[in-house]
């Protein structure tokens, strides 16, 4: 199922944090995954109009016997990714050691939504 989290236009916190599920639900273990990017453009977009950022892999209980179901990925976000006030499509691509991708969601009709809306203050900081 998809999931929609919301920003104000210039607001870089919170951070963009979660679990990725595989199409039954079930937590995906990226405890060996080489690399994990997020790739978002603007709802009905098109080739080319996508930005691809590295993501960071977490575990939020380092100090305990690893437990994959706890692992998340996190994205600090940067100056310029809340600039446009717009709804985006967003996907992670986990690589596996292999050099392998795996596209999650990996059905167009569960991808999830990032919805940057207007702030009112026209001065930013």
């Amino acid at each position: 199922m998809p999931d929609t989290v919301y920003h104000m236009q210039h607001d870089l916190e919170p951070k963009l944090a979660g679990q990725l599920l595989d199409d039954d639900g079930e937590i995906i273990d990226l405890t060996g995954a080489s690399a994990l990017h997020m790739i978002w453009r603007p709802v009905g977009g098109g080739a080319g109009d996508e930005t691809r950022v590295e993501v960071d892999i977490e575990d939020p209980n380092p100090d305990i016997v690893s437990d994959p179901d706890a692992i998340q990925w996190s994205y600090t976000l940067a100056d310029g990714d809340t600039d446009d006030i717009e709804a985006r499509d967003f996907e992670h691509e986990i690589t596996w050691p292999t050099d392998r991708p795996q596209t999650v969601p990996n059905r167009a009709e569960n991808r999830n939504v990032w919805v940057i809306g207007d702030d009112l203050d026209t001065v930013q900081p």
